[in-house]
């Protein structure tokens, strides 16, 4: 922030100088101090105390106005740009909200994926029940048929 303040603070102070500088020296003229009744040193106008002061009033009249002007533009270029700022903050808020809202949903299908797989991978109870009944029957059918097959191969 204050960066922007010092940049736009030398490109005005920059123009003002430019401008300085086509004054020429030798035509900014000569003071003397003369009191009443005395000859003047060269031909010239005279300023009296009033009018030299209103030079000088006009004089600080015009570096205020100047350093006012400075203040507004640094404070307009700084509003700008804590404009531009906000607005960057706000885009950069909605998309967090929106890539949030996206990771939260595609977690959300994860987990659902994951409980329907582990429903389908788990078998139930009671087919597991049924499955070790039956393969008990037959087992059992299996054992005596072997048996008698060796009873009575054994009596031949």
């Amino acid at each position: 922030m204050e960066a922007i303040r010092i940049i736009a603070l030398l490109s005005l102070i920059g123009t003002f100088a430019q401008a300085e500088d086509d004054v020429d020296m030798e035509t900014m003229g000569r003071v003397a101090w003369v009191d009443a009744g005395e000859a003047a040193p060269y031909s010239g106008v005279l300023y009296d105390e009033i009018a030299s002061a209103s030079l000088l009033a006009r004089l600080n009249t015009a570096e205020e106005a100047c350093a006012i002007e400075i203040e507004r533009q640094v404070g307009i270029t700084s509003t700008n740009m804590q404009l531009k700022l906000d607005i960057l903050d706000a885009q950069y808020q909605g998309l967090k909200l929106r890539t949030e809202a996206q990771i939260a949903a595609r977690d959300d299908i994860i987990k659902l994926q994951q409980d329907q797989l582990s429903r389908i991978r788990k078998p139930k109870g009671e087919l597991l029940f049924a499955a070790g009944v039956g393969s008990g029957i037959v087992l059992t059918v299996l054992s005596a048929w072997a048996i008698g097959q060796a009873a009575s191969a054994a009596n031949n």
